[in-house]
């Protein structure tokens, strides 16, 4: 997601724009910023994290606290991981090529579109 989008103007991923996103009197930007602080039961910091990425940012967040906290790996694996990440427009399953083959086999036979990322 851009800051702002423009009408009939692919972003700097090669998304189509967002028309809740274009420019307007007043109006502030849309963001997929996700700046993520996590308590612990005691109310102390437990992780502070963020992204950046476009609209990767809230799947790769996510995906890293999962992994971390979830899963129990250490953050500097959870970040090194291969990405998953699922898109409405185009409504896609993107992966690395590292990512797991039969997650994206098992995505495929439940009838999800899945495509390598477009940066790699």
């Amino acid at each position: 997601m851009d800051d702002f989008c423009f009408p009939n103007m692919l972003n700097d991923y090669n998304l189509p724009s967002n028309s809740e996103n274009y420019p307007k009197n007043g109006k502030r930007p849309l963001s997929s910023s996700v700046p993520t602080i996590i308590l612990d039961d005691k109310g102390g910091p437990l992780i502070a994290i963020g992204g950046s990425g476009g609209s990767i940012i809230t799947t790769a967040t996510a995906q890293v606290l999962i992994f971390h906290l979830i899963f129990g790996m250490s953050l500097k694996d959870a970040i090194s991981y291969p990405r998953l990440h699922a898109q409405v427009t185009p409504n896609k399953v993107f992966f690395e090529t590292k990512f797991d083959k039969k997650i994206i086999e098992g995505l495929k036979k439940i009838g999800h579109q899945v495509s390598n990322f477009f940066y790699e």
